[in-house]
């Protein structure tokens, strides 16, 4: 049964559809929520397993959630890059496609669409904070790399690193590697605040986890929900 393409998915929505109606806060990913109710029991498999159902159309596994094509870039690289020249910060945004997807479009589409979503909202969000001239998206890190919005504020350089993952925990296990990169390969220092920005809010143990970050080991890192429902950060 959990080999069948396409049933996890299916499963996942029917599963939705039941816990909105049993007011399910959304605080988590509904493979999470059914695991949380012992809903493996039902169907006679490990907790474990039936997330792995669930989320049965997420690539890599590994990762957690479907990854854009830039990000499977990013991980499959297997050189050292282009020689590294000076990050140069360009003020700017060119709109992203939001066209809808169908029910039926894969894990990655929906991502796609997703992330989309949110870096045009966000610059928008951005430039109304900072002025025009201080946001731009798509940054050249000068490493053979970009970052998705940076904002550069009275000297104080940010990079925002949107992740559409199906939980808090996969997408700062994906943003962080990437924005240790940019802002820090080779020996830099580009910025000096790495935000990591995602549509679900941030949980008690992602936040404990990045607050340990910041105070073990110094990493300037944060997680701000980007609310689809608002425009704007909270």
């Amino acid at each position: 049964m959990f080999e069948l393409p396409g049933v996890g998915p299916l499963v996942r929505d029917l599963l939705e559809l039941k816990l909105t109606e049993a007011r399910w806060d959304r605080g988590n990913t509904v493979a999470e929520e059914a695991a949380r109710l012992d809903l493996h029991e039902v169907f006679g498999v490990t907790r474990d397993e039936l997330v792995a159902w669930l989320n049965s159309d997420a690539q890599p596994p590994a990762a957690g959630a479907a990854l854009l094509p830039k990000d499977e870039d990013f991980f499959g690289e297997e050189t050292e890059g282009t020689p590294a020249k000076l990050f140069d910060f360009k003020p700017g945004h060119i709109d992203r496609d939001v066209d809808p997807v169908t029910r039926a479009a894969s894990a990655k589409s929906k991502a796609n669409r997703l992330h989309n979503d949110i870096q045009n909202r966000l610059f928008a969000y951005l430039k109304a904070q900072h002025g025009a001239k201080n946001v731009g998206t798509e940054q050249d890190t000068g490493s053979g790399t970009s970052i998705d919005v940076v904002t550069q504020v009275k000297g104080q350089t940010t990079f925002y690193e949107i992740k559409t993952g199906a939980s808090v925990r996969s997408s700062i296990r994906q943003a962080i590697p990437q924005l240790l990169e940019y802002a820090f390969w080779p020996a830099e220092h580009r910025a000096h605040e790495l935000t990591i920005v995602s549509h679900l809010p941030l949980t008690a143990d992602g936040d404990r986890y990045l607050k340990f970050l910041r105070a073990e080991f110094n990493l300037p890192l944060s997680y701000r929900q980007f609310d689809l429902t608002k425009d704007a950060l909270v």
